[in-house]
């Protein structure tokens, strides 16, 4: 005989919502990428997220500097024409109605960003000064031989 069930185990404590780890961001550089969020963010069923506070949404190296909040539901990103590589966008969320619904629940997340370059772009060489005593024979480097 066999039998199979399956139990469901309420959380113990509601669920804020958190960045959607299955999903990249990626912009290109010099050009304003929209970001919806609630793309990129999970929250509880049946609830969607929105921005609590223009002044609380930010950007970290790379950024351009120009407005990064569109409306409660959507972001725009641009960064330097130069920069490429991973940067982060912060902002606080909630999953209430609106930004005074007292059953929604607030958290401040960090959406990673993967910035491509615009262009191939030659590599940057710095020169490393190496001073070498005249008439010298050691050199400055240390050699280790093995045989």
């Amino acid at each position: 005989m066999e039998s199979a069930a399956v139990v469901r185990v309420p959380p113990a404590r509601q669920t804020e919502p958190v960045v959607d780890t299955s999903k990249t961001i990626v912009a290109e550089a010099g050009k304003p990428k929209k970001i919806k969020i609630n793309d990129y963010i999970l929250t509880r069923s049946g609830r969607s997220v929105i921005m609590t506070d223009p002044s609380k949404v930010a950007a970290s190296v790379g950024w351009n500097g120009d407005p990064l909040y569109t409306d409660e539901r959507t972001i725009t990103f641009t960064s330097q024409s130069d920069f490429s590589g991973p940067t982060m966008i912060t902002l606080e969320v909630t999953d209430g109605k609106d930004r005074n619904d007292g059953s929604g629940l607030v958290r401040t997340l960090q959406l990673p960003v993967e910035v491509k370059p615009s262009g191939n772009r030659p590599p940057e060489f710095t020169p490393t000064p190496v001073q070498v005593e005249a008439g010298s024979t050691e050199s400055p480097f240390r050699r280790t031989w093995r045989r």
